[in-house]
């Protein structure tokens, strides 16, 4: 507040003040509304001035991102100003001289800063749109990280039936897939396959050759229609029922094994280790909810986990890449105290660490690469746990709405958190060894998808309205080489598949 003193004071003495200076204006952004009153003295004191009405049209535009975090000043000034820059025909550099030498200073900063996160193309809108963020199309519903090709990603559109293949650098399509029956969800067997959830089918694909290759037997449960790859060869599903855990062989498409709890027990979850060794899910029958553990190597339940008076919230759940840990919030009935979270060891099927956060956890990531628990809170604070010390590192602040998706690098040393609820729609990437907000983006449109690439330098965002990836990376990134997606001549083929499988 002091530079907005010095400022009131510098106008009420007659003497001139520059809302046009980077450094003035990142510092007093966050109060808008006194940005607001300092355009209406100048306008009302001086000529009619374009630079005036241009900086107050960024801010409405803008305006909603710069109070969820100041530190986007730069990337929004460079992503709405940039196409009248770039138009030499359009005379607004010399209409505008203020507001181009803000673009200039928000283009040095961004280029100088080691954490901004930049997007590739200028495709904000120049003001936030009157249109109703529902109403706007949903395009993108869910993306995906592509097995050993970390230049590219997976994006699944239910209600077209496309499955599209995306390149980071360029925010453009390598490969797409028409005709897909409803695609729900995709688990990528290796670089080019997957098994794609359609409608209750899973379905074998492969996105290089833009070819359906076979069908698993066998409908999914419409509501829990969970699965997951353990290794190249086998697919563990949750049967329709609910009541037995498939083994799929991938290739052949047939059952070749199956696991049963018991009678009439009904799973609710299933989460599958990346080295395909453990198996873990929830049984919904017995009370208080169990966790349920297997073996896959051995096709047997080793553990069968219960805390009397309290029931496993499956839906809370990760488990590590190495099948070691996995981490669950935990409810004690009839009590309304926030659940909390406990850390099993899958391998002596023993409690490993417990924490009760002050309030309730609505998600949870867990890496065994960077050794922590990451939780997300319903007060919208983000907590990092030691799975070494077992004490909490961080609690971090920013969301101004509980984040309900976490998104992991592989290293497991950055991660971004966001919120679906349409009302904060920003997005924040952290780093788990210093606790810090690396960098935040607030589009124009509600967040439909995001996912963090490997190295955790790269973010591809869908956005409803859109029909394209948002491809942000932080300044500091450079990439090591040009990466291409399978075969170089099908780079930009269109496959319909309509009549296949």
């Amino acid at each position: 507040m002091d530079v907005l003193e010095r400022s009131y004071q510098l106008i009420k003495s007659g003497e001139s003040l520059d809302l046009f200076d980077y450094e003035w204006l990142s510092h007093c952004v966050r109060y808008p509304l006194y940005v607001d009153q300092f355009i209406n003295v100048l306008q009302s004191s001086s000529k009619p001035c374009s630079d005036l009405g241009l900086l107050r049209e960024f801010l409405d535009a803008s305006g909603f991102a710069l109070r969820q975090d100041p530190g986007q000043l730069a990337s929004q000034l460079v992503c709405r100003l940039r196409p009248a820059a770039s138009d030499s025909a359009s005379g607004w550099c010399v209409e505008c001289p203020g507001m181009r030498r803000l673009y200039d200073s928000a283009v040095a900063a961004t280029e100088a800063a080691e954490f901004v996160l930049h997007p590739l193309r200028d495709y904000l809108l120049p003001s936030r749109s009157s249109t109703k963020p529902s109403s706007l199309p949903l395009h993108l519903s869910s993306l995906y990280r592509i097995k050993s090709n970390p230049g590219f990603v997976l994006s699944a559109n239910s209600e077209r039936g496309q499955l599209v293949v995306w390149d980071l650098a360029t925010e453009t399509p390598v490969r797409r897939l028409t005709g897909v029956v409803k695609p729900r969800d995709a688990r990528f067997i290796d670089g080019s396959r997957a098994i794609v959830l359609c409608n209750r089918d899973l379905k074998v694909y492969n996105l290089d050759e833009g070819k359906f290759e076979n069908r698993l037997k066998g409908t999914m449960n419409q509501n829990m229609p969970f699965y997951n790859i353990s290794d190249p060869e086998h697919c563990v599903c949750l049967s329709r029922n609910r009541m037995y855990v498939n083994i799929m062989n991938i290739p052949s498409g047939d059952m070749e094994s199956t696991f049963k709890v018991g009678e009439d027990r009904f799973l609710n979850s299933l989460l599958v280790s990346e080295n395909g060794e453990r198996v873990c899910c929830g049984d919904e029958v017995q009370k208080p909810f169990p966790l349920l553990v297997w073996d896959l190597k051995s096709r047997k339940l080793v553990h069968d986990i219960r805390i009397p008076n309290h029931e496993f919230q499956m839906n809370i759940a990760a488990i590590t890449k190495n099948g070691v840990y996995i981490v669950c919030a935990v409810k004690e009935l009839d009590d309304p105290a926030p659940n909390f979270l406990i850390v099993y060891d899958l391998v002596t099927g023993q409690m490993f660490k417990k924490w009760k956060p002050n309030t309730d956890t609505i998600r949870v990531a867990i890496s065994s690469e960077s050794k922590v628990v990451i939780n997300s809170c319903l007060d919208s604070t983000i907590q990092v746990w030691d799975l070494t010390t077992g004490s909490c590192r961080f609690t971090m602040k920013g969301h101004t709405s509980p984040a309900d998706c976490i998104s992991l690098s592989e290293s497991g040393h950055r991660f971004v958190t966001y919120s679906t609820d349409g009302v904060e729609n920003t997005l924040r990437l952290w780093d788990v060894n210093n606790g810090s907000n690396l960098a935040s983006f607030t589009p124009d449109s509600p967040i439909t998808a995001c996912i963090i690439s490997e190295e955790g330098s790269r973010i591809a965002l869908g956005v409803r309205g859109r029909d394209s990836i948002i491809s942000l990376s932080l300044t500091s990134f450079q990439p090591t080489a040009a990466l291409s997606y399978g075969s170089e001549e099908l780079n930009g083929k269109t496959f319909d598949l309509s009549k296949a499988g």
